[in-house]
């Protein structure tokens, strides 16, 4: 899960490190992985109506508003950042496979999360 938004603190932390080394050229070729993405406002939201729902103890929930491929997260920053040196390729064949895919239906069929909220 990697979770992105304002930064509270001065220093970078591990989610925004892991778009910035494609924007800076640091990382030359992307890995065939997926991420799910989350903004930090959405999940603190979840965690306080997870808390609050008393249905909802005892389970973990996923909460993202989406899963990237590693490659799909390149193209988009591409697409935004054309000026910047984002990877075009992933380089490590040997990891090749289906990537997962988290979902959030759990956590919005939860009465806390219906679409009047």
């Amino acid at each position: 899960m990697v979770v992105l938004g304002e930064l509270l603190q001065p220093s970078m932390n591990t989610s925004t490190l892991h778009i910035l080394k494609y924007l800076t050229g640091q990382t030359k070729e992307y890995v065939n992985k997926s991420h799910a993405y989350v903004h930090v406002k959405d999940a603190a939201e979840a965690h306080v109506r997870v808390l609050e729902a008393p249905s909802a103890g005892g389970r973990r929930y996923v909460c993202a508003e989406r899963t990237l491929h590693r490659g799909e997260l390149c193209r988009m920053l591409a697409g935004l950042f054309p000026e910047y040196p984002i990877p075009t390729r992933y380089g490590n064949s040997q990891l090749l496979g289906v990537p997962s895919i988290l979902k959030s239906e759990s956590l919005l069929m939860l009465a806390c999360f219906n679409q009047d909220s």
